[in-house]
């Protein structure tokens, strides 16, 4: 089965990108196999122009150097664990800080934190605190040029925080110090306050890659290439070694915890030549590997081996900078390594091409370590303990012992607890016994071929500046004793010399004479050239300045006349709030209608619309507002842009009046130092014209700018005035309209109620007859029953149904069938007349509606008024159409 090689092609990909970026933010490195030297002369805390110079090891890969490698993660052991050695060289720093003052030069030129041995007794004045020092607030330690718990404000020395009194480098960081506010006559009193009126030349410098710091000036500083401090005093402030560390800060300041090394140095390179051997290594024999193995066991084996020769390295030798996957790439060729023997043992040592295959790998690989011996950057530790490490994971992972399960057990077994013995004795070593003196492990990676040639290789660290001094070794220089022939050929030779020297001297009198008539003649050419040139400068600014002058005044005429539109564009949007009470005042008041009279009618819809225009008109107002202001912001930068220019231009041309009225008589000529410097800033005789052009050409744009600008408010003033007044007509409109419909339905319902009242009336008049009509039929009905009744009475035979009977009985339901005929129609009158007098309720009900309601639009017709515009008389009309009314406003000037 043939596995993809997914972890080959991620791990190529991955170390691809981090080198591009690499370059990209870092750059290259001095190209080299031995220590470079570079020299440059800088300024130094004495201010005194010195050679100086720094030295850093060439990188042979085509790549950064090794500061910047460090930073991305490069393995360096100081960085991942507190190393003895630095750690010792940094108290040694620390103990010689202690001993240091602040040397105040007498000159008032400044001042500089050094030890007593540095400070010229001459020109300068050593301040410094002890125990016999009377210091205000008992500070026996000190002093620090620009710090002093006297004068800090924040932190304060302020019980229970109160400074250091016997030690100043312990001394926190002062963010906010007040100065003195007197200066001592003799700074060389105890209580002088010389150290905090002085200037600082020199601050906190770190620099190299051993926690080396220095007190100097910023360009020595940038010339050792390193990180110059500010705000910072003294070297006890900063942490060097957290700095040269880089990537994330320590979790405890003094102690370096960047053990994630061992797996970033394998993802970085040294430069491009190691990363073209990585992917010659990774796509050809990696990638056919992974195909066989997969890629979990080729990732295991790949990192695995790393990281154990990483870590291998950084406790052999400490202070080499490695990066690169060769480690890893050793295990790989130990995994395969393993498979040929595998398959040898599995042929009964057969196979000749097995033996070929494992002939050349034992050869390639003698080969590399014997390069690793010879020549400097190859880490043949880091490489051994990556190949025994891919050998034994490979054995865990890969190897299939045919012999039975317990072979194939026990080999896993053992190639597991050497494995984790390994890491173990090394972490034990890294941590709790790290090596200090082990100078002769480098000779496993390199050979000296000359003094430096592998430095980098060391296990110690090397020999580095102090804090504030050099411990450099001397030796007494023996006495040299001459013969007598060379005494005899010296004084030969400064016989011959005072000749030569007589005749070249005499060439050069007469040379001289010749050189002194050219140079008068040149120097007076050059003067009159000179003067020339000024009067036309002369020329050309005076014209220029008169052309911004012009330009000056007529911006600034563009300015009023646009705040002149802008005040007028103000007062009319303040003068819509009186459109947009009246409208929501109408809108109030019609809310004050009742039941069937609140209906959106056209009044209502016009109203609402007014309120929209209204709105609408503010909006646009306000942009034009808007508008003008950004327009005078852009108007008063061209004009301070102008003005800033003009006096350029004054100054300009007055100091070149100036000098073109000097002459050589003049009293007020010297010589001056460096008279042929470039002053920072100079410009071409085109760029000077490009600019003054530039700026008058802006201010005329933006003019013109505001110009369009002023057309469009006033456009908008008129505009929104006849939309305004446009709306006023047709709302008032609507309201007349409404207010007659109101009048016609209240005329309306009055007619009706006065015809209702009359019929309601007329009504009442009929049901009183009718009820009397039915009084009137109980004395017939009364009449007609006692009769009925009173013959019942009649005796036997003589109770005969005769026609009185018939007549009396027919009389009685002809009276019932009356009587129920007339209070039949009374409850239909009593029904009509409660429905009438329900009709006149609502009648009533409705007319009081309509008259509230023609009361409330009367009010709105009322409360409109105020909108009413004075009618123009004919001279404002003509004054208004032609254009001469905008001109008196100044907006369209």
């Amino acid at each position: 089965f043939i596995f993809s090689p997914y972890f080959t092609y991620y791990i190529t990909f991955v170390q691809t990108i981090i080198l591009i970026c690499t370059l990209a933010i870092y750059g290259f490195g001095d190209f080299g196999f031995k220590e470079i030297t570079t020299q440059e002369v800088v300024l130094k805390p004495n201010l005194a122009l010195e050679l100086d110079q720094r030295s850093e090891f060439g990188n042979m890969w085509g790549g950064p150097d090794q500061q910047s490698l460090i930073h991305l993660g490069a393995k360096y052991s100081p960085c991942m664990r507190k190393d003895p050695n630095i750690a010792e060289l940094l108290m040694l720093d620390r103990e010689e800080e202690r001993k240091s003052g602040c040397c105040v030069r007498d000159d008032g030129s400044g001042c500089v934190q050094t030890v007593p041995e540095k400070c010229s007794s001459i020109l300068s004045t050593f301040v410094r605190w002890d125990s016999s020092s009377n210091i205000k607030g008992g500070y026996k330690s000190g002093a620090v040029c620009g710090l002093d718990p006297r004068y800090c404000k924040k932190p304060a020395s302020t019980p229970p925080f109160e400074w250091d009194k016997n030690d100043f480098t312990e001394w926190p960081i002062c963010e906010d110090t007040s100065k003195p506010g007197h200066l001592q006559p003799n700074c060389a009193n105890n209580d002088s306050d010389c150290h905090m009126t002085c200037d600082l030349l020199g601050r906190p410098c770190c620099h190299g890659i051993q926690g080396e710091c220095m007190i100097t000036t910023r360009e020595h500083c940038e010339f050792r290439q390193g990180f110059f401090h500010e705000d910072k005093f003294l070297c006890s402030q900063v942490n060097c070694m957290e700095q040269v560390c880089g990537m994330i800060p320590f979790v405890y300041e003094d102690r370096p915890d960047q053990f994630s090394r061992v797996l970033s140095a394998n993802l970085l390179h040294a430069g491009i030549i190691q990363l073209v051997l990585t992917l010659l290594f990774q796509l050809i024999l990696m990638r056919g590997t992974e195909k066989e193995i997969g890629w979990l066991r080729m990732m295991i084996i790949y990192m695995g081996s790393g990281i154990m020769g990483t870590l291998a390295s950084a406790v052999l030798v400490p202070y080499q900078v490695g990066v690169g996957p060769s480690a890893a790439q050793w295990g790989v060729i130990a995994c395969i390594l393993v498979e040929v023997i595998d398959m040898i043992v599995g042929d009964k040592w057969e196979n000749t091409k097995l033996y070929m295959a494992l002939g050349v790998i034992i050869i390639a690989s003698v080969v590399m370590f014997v390069l690793g011996l010879l020549l400097p950057f190859i880490d043949n530790v880091a490489n051994f303990f990556g190949g025994l490490t891919g050998a034994l994971l490979a054995i865990m992972l890969l190897k299939d012992i045919e012999k039975g399960c317990c072979n194939r057990v026990v080999a896993f077994m053992v190639s597991f607890i050497l494995l984790a013995l390994m890491f173990i004795i090394l972490m034990i070593i890294f941590y709790v016994a790290p090596l200090s003196d082990a100078s002769w492990i480098k000779y496993l990676n390199c050979q000296d071929f000359t003094d430096s040639f592998c430095r980098n290789m060391d296990v110690v660290p090397h020999d580095r500046g102090a804090t504030y001094s050099r411990i450099m070794a001397t030796q007494l220089r023996p006495i040299t004793r001459h013969q007598p022939p060379d005494w005899f050929t010296s004084n030969y030779t400064i016989s011959t010399n005072a000749e030569r020297q007589r005749s070249a001297s005499h060439q050069v009198r007469q040379e001289s004479r010749f050189l002194r008539n050219e140079t008068d003649n040149q120097t007076k050419w050059d003067q009159h050239s000179n003067n020339v040139r000024l009067a036309d400068r002369v020329d050309n600014i005076r014209q220029w300045k008169e052309i911004l002058e012009k330009t000056l005044a007529d911006i600034d005429k563009e300015i009023a006349d646009l705040s002149d539109a802008k005040e007028l564009t103000e007062q009319a949007l303040e003068a819509k709030n009186l459109p947009t009470d009246v409208a929501i005042e109408c809108l109030t008041l019609r809310e004050g209608r009742q039941s069937i009279d609140v209906v959106q009618d056209e009044a209502e819809n016009q109203l609402h619309k007014e309120v929209e225009v209204i709105d609408g008109i503010k909006k646009a107002l306000q942009q034009k507002i808007s508008d003008a202001f950004e327009q005078l912001c852009l108007l008063q930068e061209a004009r301070q842009q102008l003005q800033a220019d003009l006096q350029d231009k004054n100054i300009a041309l007055g100091i070149d009046v100036d000098q073109y009225n000097l002459t050589d008589r003049s009293p007020n000529i010297s010589f001056k130092p460096d008279p042929l410097r470039v002053p920072k800033g100079s410009t071409t005789p085109q760029q000077w014209e490009d600019f003054s052009r530039y700026n008058k050409e802006r201010a005329e744009a933006e003019m013109k700018s505001s110009t369009r600008l002023r057309e469009a408010i006033h456009h908008t003033l008129q505009q929104c005035d006849n939309d305004l007044e446009a709306q006023r007509l047709a709302t008032e409109y609507a309201y007349r309209k409404r207010i007659h419909e109101f009048e016609r339905a209240k005329d309306e319902l009055e007619w009706q109620k006065k015809n209702t009242e009359e019929e309601i009336a007329e009504l009442e008049n009929d049901i009183r007859g009718l009820e009397e009509k039915i009084r009137a039929k109980d004395a017939p009905m009364k009449l007609a029953q006692t009769r009925l009744e009173n013959r019942t009475y009649r005796p036997n035979v003589e109770l005969c149904r005769d026609a009185p009977q018939y007549g009396l009985t027919d009389e009685v339901k002809q009276l019932e069938a009356t009587k129920r005929a007339l209070q039949e129609k009374l409850k239909q009158a009593q029904h009509a007349l409660d429905g009438l007098e329900q009709n006149l309720h609502r009648i009533n009900d409705d007319l009081a509606q309509k008259i509230n309601s023609l009361n409330l639009d009367n009010k709105c017709m009322d409360v409109r008024k105020k909108l009413q515009i004075r009618p123009q008389t004919k001279l404002e009309r003509n004054l208004t159409l032609t254009g001469i009314e905008r001109e008196r406003s100044h907006v369209l000037a």
